[in-house]
């Protein structure tokens, strides 16, 4: 099982899609995701191959790859991830040299050049790379040198996903996971990696505590560095206000029973957590890196602050725990602009423009 992110885009696209004239395979490189069996339920054939992590692309990976390529016979691959992205490329010639589009889920940070020779040269055989906010598109041309063609296409999502049961009740939901019903809880959902600086956002909860004793941090996710974390925790006495919930599939029903969202990220595309967040309606705080600051230009009301900053991030957070008002008025607000900007109808719609363009020229 992973966190929503891509996956949760990808159902979202398929299931938008789906009516589109287009016939999919989902292959998964290192086992199948919390959303296959919803795409299943599309109609959609979904594989895993069981690629071994530490080889990346080993060779009886792609082997099995090429079976299930050669069964299917695509017109097209579309590839998120670099390594799908060098797979597609390798077994290219084998299939009559279909066009190969490449989705670009991230951005760089300022200062770290790239400089992945193999990367870079599987960037320039790309039919079309698409990114998913301008920023990407600035960075694969600043940090790779990239001039093939570039697309620009917002992550987009179904709304409707986000919503909760009739019969659910904050106080209920706030039991099962440990929390009273007078705690306000503030909620992360991110990978435990380097890029996810979770480090920041404990130093700032730990001034938050302080100020408002009954505000709790609530870690949705896992990953290489939840020992870490762990660590951080246990430095900073925070074991009694924050808790780790693990990997978990009810994302909508933890946005419904939280008060705010936070991601302290130090790089990132354009994050699906925050535009799931502002459907269910939870005002968030994110720092000002890759697509982020384009979520708040296209009209979605959020706060951000610089990268790296603890104090910006206190500061941040004290002042939504600290107005319940402004927590209910921003959320308010952003459910109606993300169904607004952010529809997965139009994502979907501009995807299918560019497989028809690239099949078409193909032929």
């Amino acid at each position: 099982m992973v966190i929503g992110g891509i996956s949760s885009f990808l159902k979202d696209l398929l299931f938008a899609i789906k009516d589109k004239n287009f016939k999919f395979k989902v292959i998964y490189f290192y086992g199948e995701s919390n959303c296959s069996e919803e795409i299943k339920r599309l109609g959609i054939e979904v594989n895993g191959i069981g690629m071994k992590k530490a080889l990346r692309l080993d060779p009886v990976g792609l082997i099995k790859l090429c079976r299930q390529l050669r069964q299917f016979n695509p017109d097209l691959f579309h590839c998120h991830g670099s390594y799908p992205l060098l797979a597609a490329l390798l077994l290219r010639p084998f299939f009559r040299r279909v066009p190969v589009i490449f989705t670009f889920h991230g951005t760089f940070r300022a200062g770290e050049q790239k400089s992945d020779f193999i990367f870079r040269k599987a960037l320039g055989r790309c039919s079309d790379i698409v990114v998913v906010s301008k920023a990407g598109a600035t960075a694969l041309r600043n940090f790779y040198k990239c001039n093939a063609s570039i697309t620009v296409i917002y992550n987009g999502i179904d709304p409707y996903r986000m919503e909760v049961s009739k019969n659910f009740l904050k106080s209920r939901k706030k039991a099962f996971c440990g929390f009273t019903d007078e705690e306000r809880i503030v909620l992360c959902i991110a990978q435990f990696n380097t890029n996810k600086d979770h480090k920041n956002l404990l130093l700032a909860f730990h001034k938050v505590k302080e100020l408002f004793p009954q505000a709790r941090l609530f870690l949705v996710g896992d990953g290489p560095l939840r020992k870490e974390v762990e660590d951080i925790i246990n430095l900073l006495s925070l074991h009694d206000v924050v808790k780790l919930g693990g990997l978990r599939s009810d994302i909508a029903e933890l946005m419904a029973m939280a008060d705010l969202l936070v991601l302290s990220s130090k790089s990132e595309g354009l994050p699906i957590t925050l535009l799931e967040a502002s459907a269910a309606g939870l005002p968030f705080i994110a720092t000002a890196v890759g697509g982020v600051p384009e979520i708040y230009k296209a009209g979605v009301p959020c706060s951000i602050v610089p990268q790296g900053d603890p104090e910006a991030l206190f500061g941040a957070i004290s002042a939504f725990l600290d107005d319940e008002d402004l927590r209910k008025n921003m959320g308010d607000e952003a459910k109606k602009a993300v169904r607004l900007h952010f529809k997965i109808s139009s994502t979907a719609q501009k995807y299918a423009e560019l497989y028809k363009d690239l099949v078409s020229r193909k032929s």
